[in-house]
């Protein structure tokens, strides 16, 4: 098995979750309990050994409190706090039930499939996704956050301990300690939400990544995985949403593909330049004010035996397009014919269908699952921020060219 740098800083991260709660609940311990064991402290101790000591027993203590922040998350907190979060975090049903099915298909029979966010960050791992370093780091950044909240919530009882004058304890020690007990549960609560909202962006990071690599995992490389988002409207694009993709990196071209009827919104089959393209969906979910889809491309080999004519759909396109490049971590326009290996393109195109005129604004991902995602939030928000009175509600169809296609006559 070989290592990158991602698993070195992920080992850091990993380092920092098990010692610093460690070492802040040690302090918790040192400044309120210790004081009882007046005469063992005295006992003369080198400097480097006291920090030795201290590094030791803040690893071995951050352990503990690492499986005790993990017993009372699996055992003690409500579904329904966890559920809010996940919809806070745009965690669909629909996003559940795919991530749930994939989860499924890969599971033996008669093994017991609760918690299956923790089966599908099994498989990703096992599988070697390229998101899963991506994913230990926002998994590490959750469990820190739980783990410290935790501490300051025990740190705050310590403190209390000792300004209520308690027999046990020394209350000359912290004269202040009421005040601190409460400013460590004043933190234990931001640190709890904060765990709260990673835990639900870990939980769509997950079940989005598994959704979609499943194709990647399962061996299909040679097919092209996307991530999209589509409306279409009847009649002439507006003007002003135009304007919007003419500018210097835009391009604007036409062309007429041709699309098999029948085929349901779950696959596409397109006729261009004497080549047949299919399209299946993986996998599909509410969000945006529309459909994310996850799709599959395939373009087949010459000589494969095509439908009859008359079961296909001519639609002419004028297409305008706008691509953004995700490079170390920014999204930046580019130019719409650059290639990018990472990226989302926007999409303006006018249809017509003997004469019918329609459009669509649509957005179309690429690139590995856990980059593709963030460029596709990116692109659709920056996008989306420049159009201007652009209403998904008035949509015809929210979804892709097959669901479109099977609405036309």
């Amino acid at each position: 098995m070989s290592y990158g740098l991602k698993d070195f800083f992920v080992g850091v991260i990993y380092l920092f979750v098990i010692f610093l709660p460690g070492a802040l609940l040690l302090g918790f311990v040192l400044v309120t309990v210790a004081p009882l064991a007046a005469p063992v402290a005295r006992q003369p101790m080198p400097e480097a050994g006291r920090w030795i000591a201290f590094l030791g027993a803040s690893y071995l203590v951050g352990h503990l409190v690492s499986l005790v922040g993990a017993a009372i998350e699996d055992r003690l907190l409500p579904e329904k706090w966890a559920k809010w979060w996940d919809d806070r975090a745009d965690v669909s049903p629909e996003l559940r039930r795919a991530a749930a099915a994939a989860v499924a298909a890969r599971l033996p029979e008669g093994v017991v499939r609760k918690n299956w966010r923790r089966w599908a960050a099994v498989i990703l791992r096992e599988d070697g996704s390229p998101s899963h370093g991506d994913l230990e780091r926002k998994d590490a950044d959750r469990r820190f956050f739980r783990n410290v909240s935790f501490v300051l919530l025990v740190g705050g009882v310590l403190l209390l301990l000792v300004g209520c004058g308690d027999p046990f304890v020394d209350a000359a020690a912290l004269p202040r300690a009421p005040a601190l007990a409460v400013g460590a549960w004043l933190l234990a609560v931001l640190s709890f939400v904060r765990y709260g909202s990673q835990d639900g962006s870990y939980t769509r990071m997950v079940f989005e990544a598994l959704v979609v690599a499943q194709p990647e995992l399962a061996g299909r490389s040679a097919e092209s995985p996307t991530l999209e988002l589509r409306w279409f409207f009847a009649g002439e694009s507006p003007a002003e949403l135009e304007r919007s993709f003419d500018g210097p990196c835009g391009r604007t071209f036409a062309r007429t593909d041709e699309y098999l009827r029948g085929t349901g919104e779950a696959l596409g089959v397109k006729l261009r330049d004497g080549a047949l393209e299919l399209k299946v969906r993986t996998a599909s979910w509410e969000e945006k004010g529309g459909i994310v889809e996850c799709w599959t491309k395939r373009r087949l080999e010459a000589g494969v035996p095509w439908p009859a004519a008359g079961a296909w759909l001519t639609v002419a396109k004028k297409r305008r397009l706008r691509k953004f490049a995700l490079v170390a971590g920014q999204l930046t326009e580019v130019d719409a014919e650059s290639p990018a290996e990472t990226g989302c393109q926007a999409e303006l195109t006018t249809l017509d269908v003997d004469g019918r005129v329609a459009w669509t604004l649509g957005f179309e991902a690429f690139g590995p699952p856990f980059e593709r995602r963030r460029a596709f939030d990116d692109c659709v928000a920056t996008v989306l921020d420049e159009l201007q009175g652009f209403d998904p509600a008035l949509a015809d169809c929210r979804a892709g060219y097959p669901a479109w296609i099977a609405r036309q006559p």
